[in-house]
């Protein structure tokens, strides 16, 4: 009988906290537990809090007064995380090692079993849409940083074309080592199909905004599609969820602020369903994304999106499909007219309903993309030699 892959799940920060990177490490870490392979614990997660790198970047930052570079500076915490890692492995073998969002640690990891790596972004496209690496120093640790992960890796998943593309033009990766695979809802459950249609009774168009960055988000370009849907007659309220406003508080009778719900406590996480049950539209102007798991969640409920054509939404966004995308020069005027339209055409619109179910059903979902990762696992092991030649010499 041949025995199941092992394969080493590894993130310096706390995978099991669903408030860690959006929650999309411990969604992907249970999604590979119903696998047919061993799911090594990699690290020390319940030991770890999620900004753990965060602490160790703003330490090094007061000790040393510099920009501090993973690659090439010596941190003791780092460190010691590191030797950790190479215990586990020692204590623990695997046949290969799949590593989510972690080049900082990736990068200094010498081993000799394959690494599969996850991102769904890169430095250049950080750079652009998320103003960070505004200096050059930390501009190049950071490609440097990414430039070995990459190097290390024998497969390199992304989560959209846009990621991938900048992979291939920004660091010359070769196609034929990347993968691109959409992510899932971050939901511990998925409402019944019948239950997504309760909204087409309702009187009132309800519309749903959710992001933790109002700035970025497009929170001011939400809230001013709220006035323009009034003004042209449309009977419709507003909820937005995970911020405020940064010039006090907007005060409007259709509009109602949730500044943040956390999913690990079970009522609140059952009050967002309930508004995403509820809502007609989720409006998403955002001005720079990566691979936005709130579109998945928002089909999940039947829940089509209005969203802007930045970074990887066109990746999950099928345009008419599951929702719409507007270009990020549109006005609020234009989302209000294209929500406007598509209310107000009911037949349209539950097609667009049923087809954005559709699409969590056959793609926008962890299963779909577990499955698609025990592929790759696959891939990797059938073509990668037993002991690695490339640059990992380590055990």
């Amino acid at each position: 009988m041949t025995k199941p892959l092992r394969v080493g799940y590894l993130n310096p920060s706390n995978y099991l906290d669903r408030n860690t990177f959006s929650g999309t490490l411990y969604y992907i870490y249970k999604a590979l537990q119903v696998l047919d392979i061993d799911l090594i614990r990699l690290g020390n997660p319940r030991a770890l809090s999620s900004d753990w790198l965060e602490r160790v970047k703003r330490k090094a930052r007061k000790e040393m007064g510099k920009i501090f570079n993973h690659f090439g500076e010596e941190n003791s915490d780092l460190k010691i995380f590191e030797e950790l890692v190479y215990r586990q492995l020692k204590e623990n073998s695997c046949d290969m090692i799949f590593a989510p969002v972690c080049s900082s640690l990736i990068s200094r990891l010498n081993v000799n079993i394959p690494i599969i790596s996850f991102s769904d972004a890169t430095a250049f496209l950080l750079r652009e849409g998320y103003n960070v690496y505004t200096e050059r120093r930390s501009f190049d640790a950071a490609f440097e940083e990414e430039k070995a992960t990459l190097q290390k890796s024998s497969m390199i998943v992304y989560s959209s074309e846009w990621a991938a593309n900048s992979a291939i033009h920004d660091f010359g990766l070769d196609l034929a080592r990347i993968k691109i695979i959409p992510l899932g809802a971050n939901l511990d459950s998925i409402p019944e199909k019948n239950k997504i249609f309760n909204k087409l009774s309702a009187t009132q168009c309800q519309l749903l905004f959710i992001g933790k960055d109002w700035a970025r988000k497009g929170g001011n370009i939400a809230y001013q599609t709220l006035l323009d849907l009034l003004e042209m007659g449309l009977d419709v309220k507003l909820t937005m969820v995970g911020s405020r406003p940064p010039s006090g508080n907007l005060h409007h009778p259709n509009l109602k602020i949730i500044p943040f719900l956390n999913k690990n406590i079970p009522s609140q996480q059952n009050k967002l369903t309930e508004l995403f049950l509820s809502s007609h539209f989720l409006l998403f102007p955002t001005r720079s994304d990566c691979s936005p798991i709130v579109i998945c969640e928002a089909n999940a409920h039947g829940v089509p999106v209005i969203s802007t054509d930045v970074g990887g939404i066109s990746s999950i966004i099928k345009q008419g499909k599951n929702g719409y995308l507007l270009p990020l020069s549109s006005h609020s005027q234009d989302f209000a007219n294209t929500i406007t339209e598509l209310y107000r055409e009911q037949t349209r619109y539950e097609k667009l309903v049923q087809d954005s179910r559709a699409e969590h059903e056959s793609r926008l979902n962890w299963s779909s993309w577990a499955r698609d990762m025990q592929s790759v696992f696959m891939e990797v092991k059938t073509t990668v030699p037993k002991i690695y030649r490339g640059d990992n010499k380590y055990l």
